[in-house]
């Protein structure tokens, strides 16, 4: 397998490409083009992609590039701590890169699972909701950015200890929701959520585990050092 320039590529500098590096090829043996762009600024390879969390049991698979790119998250039993006095809690699950982000959309499906002693932490078979936004939750309804990133899903909690409950879905839909978030000064962040609908329905810190998929998908913009 070979390839055949057109223009000669002066330099390549480790992730990184100038306008300079500019040329388009053929790749001999399968026919393909090839074409680095005449981008006219430095560009940092991968960019668009950002930092996992450390919370247990969180796994992220991400695709794309210094354009469209998509995170898929996957929870194989991830703690979370569900607050009694806050009616509920959140864990960071990743930090984007800095920049302006167009947000295009997110959509999960997940089961939720209470490990601690239902009757004395969070109740069996009571209202939650869970959702996925740019802050930690602090409301007993997931509101604003508790839940900009994929909307607040109604749940039910598990009736029996360690068992999990009916796996629910939310998808972000309406176009007026998928706007830009300014993360040029303070890189945004992603946290699972989990909020308890009633302080009666909760009697002390409950522990969960989550299962399931979040799929989060935007393009970075920049972050006004392009030089």
């Amino acid at each position: 397998m070979s390839t055949r320039f057109i223009s000669r590529v002066t330099s390549v500098l480790k992730n990184s490409f100038t306008s300079k590096d500019a040329a388009v090829g053929v790749e001999t043996t399968l026919g393909k083009l090839i074409y680095v762009p005449n981008a006219g600024v430095r560009v940092v390879a991968g960019s668009q992609g950002g930092t996992k969390g450390t919370v247990a049991g969180l796994e992220v698979e991400e695709g794309g590039g210094d354009g469209f790119h998509r995170a898929k998250f996957i929870f194989t039993n991830m703690p979370l701590t569900v607050r009694n006095t806050e009616q509920g809690g959140g864990v960071k699950i990743y930090d984007f890169a800095d920049g302006y982000l167009m947000f295009m959309g997110g959509a999960g499906y997940v089961t939720i699972t209470t490990t601690s002693v239902l009757a004395d932490t969070l109740n069996a078979s009571v209202a939650c909701k869970w959702g996925v936004g740019t802050a930690t939750q602090t409301t007993t309804s997931l509101t604003t950015t508790e839940q900009d990133l994929v909307p607040a899903a109604a749940f039910t909690s598990s009736a029996t200890i360690s068992v999990a409950n009916a796996a629910t879905s939310s998808v972000l839909t309406a176009t007026t929701d998928m706007f830009p978030f300014d993360g040029t000064t303070t890189a945004k962040d992603a946290y699972f959520n989990i909020s308890v609908d009633a302080a009666g329905d909760i009697d002390a810190d409950a522990t969960v585990f989550v299962n399931g998929t979040v799929l989060l998908s935007w393009i970075n913009i920049g972050d006004y050092s392009l030089t």
